[in-house]
């Protein structure tokens, strides 16, 4: 199936980079958010934006499995919480 994307550019998916990072902004005290900030991500943000780019219009993408990170409730009841890759987050934030 191929489909045309409307906006799909490196500026707007730029753009959606930084409103994901400023909206996950107050997630830094918790054990959710990577510590670097995907600071790998960020050094290469053009070619990784670029990949995402050529992936979506070729029909290669396919998102990641999210990785379950267990964390404790008060109670001492541990649930689930589901942590995506930083490109399907922002793939997700985009659209």
């Amino acid at each position: 199936m191929s489909q045309t994307i409307e906006e799909l550019t490196k500026k707007n998916l730029a753009v959606a980079f930084k409103r994901l990072k400023k909206d996950t902004k107050g997630f830094k005290t918790l054990i959710v958010r990577d510590p670097l900030d995907h600071i790998d991500f960020i050094v290469n943000l053009d070619a990784n934006l670029d990949s995402i780019i050529y992936e979506i219009k070729k029909n290669l993408y396919h998102p990641q499995k999210p990785f379950l990170l267990p964390s404790a409730k008060s109670k001492g009841i541990n649930r689930s919480t589901i942590v995506f890759d930083i490109k399907d987050a922002l793939v997700y934030r985009f659209y």
